[in-house]
C-alpha cells in the first residue's frame, strides 16, 4: 500500500515553493522598462549598432525578428541618446537597390523611356552604395544626368554627376575626393572628370560618453543604473518578506510546541489525580 504524504507535511514542504514566485516575478519585471529601438535589421547592421551602443555605455539587447531579421531594444531612459548616437554613425544604413533588382523580370513590357529612367536610378544606387562602403562615410547619394542627345544635332550636351557625402568629423575627407570622382567617372559611360562634383558635409560629432552613477557606494554605468536599482530594492523587499514569513513560522512552531507541552502536563496531572 502506498503511503501518501499527510496534508500538514505536504503544506510544510510546499511553503518554500510559494516563496520562489516573488523572485521569478522580480526577474521578469527587470526587463519591463525596455522599448524597441529598431526592427527588421539584418544581422550585420544589428551587430554593428549593438557594438556602438555598448561602447557608449548603453545597455542594448538584440532580439530576433521576422524573416531572419533582428531588432534592438534599449531602456526607455536611453532611447533618445541611442537614436542620436546611431545617427552620428550613419545607422541604420540606407538600403541601395542594385541593377538586378531594378530590372528584375516582371512579365510586363516597358517603354524605352521607362527603361532609361530605371537604368539611371539603378546606376546611381549602385555608385552611392559603393561610396557608402568607404570608412568614415555616413551617407552618400549620387545624382546622374544622362541627356538624350540627338545624333543629328550639332549641339552635344555632356553627362554630369553630383555626389553628396556626409562624413564623420574624424575622417580626412579631402584625400578621398579624387578617388570618389574617379570612381564615378569609371562607373558611368561618357562622363568626364570635370563634370563630376562632390559636395561634402561633416556629421555632428558623437559627444556621448559612458557615465556612471553611485548606488549604495557602488559605481555602475548610468545605462544599467535603473535595472540595478530595481534589482537591489526588489531583493531587499523579498528578503524582508522572507524574514517576516520565517519569523512567523518560527513563532507559530514555538507556540504549537508550548501548547503540546501544556496538554501533556495536563494529561499527566489528570492521570495522577485519577490514580
Amino acid at each position: 500500500m502506498i503511503k501518501h504524504l499527510s496534508t500538514p507535511n505536504a503544506r510544510r514542504y510546499q511553503r518554500p515553493l510559494y516563496l520562489i514566485w516573488p523572485v521569478l516575478m522580480l526577474i521578469l519585471l527587470v526587463g519591463c522598462d525596455r522599448v524597441e529601438l529598431y526592427s527588421n535589421l539584418d544581422e550585420q547592421d544589428a551587430n554593428e549598432m549593438q557594438a556602438i551602443l555598448l561602447r557608449q555605455g548603453i545597455d542594448c539587447e538584440k532580439v530576433p525578428g521576422k524573416d531572419m531579421t533582428r531588432g534592438l531594444r534599449v531602456s526607455k531612459s536611453q532611447l533618445a541618446a541611442s537614436v542620436e548616437i546611431l545617427k552620428g554613425y550613419g545607422y541604420p544604413k540606407n538600403k541601395f537597390t542594385d541593377l538586378g533588382t531594378v530590372f528584375e523580370k516582371q512579365g510586363l513590357v516597358s517603354s524605352p523611356h521607362e527603361d532609361r529612367i530605371r537604368y539611371i536610378y539603378a546606376l546611381s544606387q549602385e555608385v552611392a552604395g559603393t561610396i557608402s562602403q568607404i570608412e568614415g562615410v555616413v551617407k552618400a547619394r549620387v545624382h546622374i544626368v544622362l541627356p538624350e542627345n540627338d545624333p543629328l544635332s550639332e549641339y552635344f550636351q555632356p553627362s554630369s554627376a553630383s555626389v553628396f557625402v556626409k562624413y564623420r568629423q574624424t575622417m580626412d575627407i579631402g584625400q578621398f575626393i579624387h578617388p570618389i570622382k574617379q570612381l564615378v567617372v569609371n562607373s558611368i559611360e561618357g562622363l568626364n572628370y570635370e563634370k563630376v562634383s562632390v559636395v561634402t558635409f561633416p556629421c555632428p560629432a558623437v559627444t556621448s560618453s559612458p557615465t556612471f552613477t553611485r548606488i549604495m557606494g557602488i559605481e555602475i554605468g548610468s545605462a544599467y543604473a535603473p535595472r540595478f536599482r530595481f534589482l537591489v530594492f526588489g531583493l531587499i523587499f523579498f528578503l524582508s518578506i522572507l524574514m517576516i514569513v520565517t519569523g512567523y513560522l518560527l513563532w507559530k512552531k514555538i507556540g504549537e510546541k508550548k501548547d503540546s507541552n501544556t496538554d501533556g502536563n495536563q494529561k499527566e496531572n489528570a492521570d495522577a489525580m485519577a490514580a
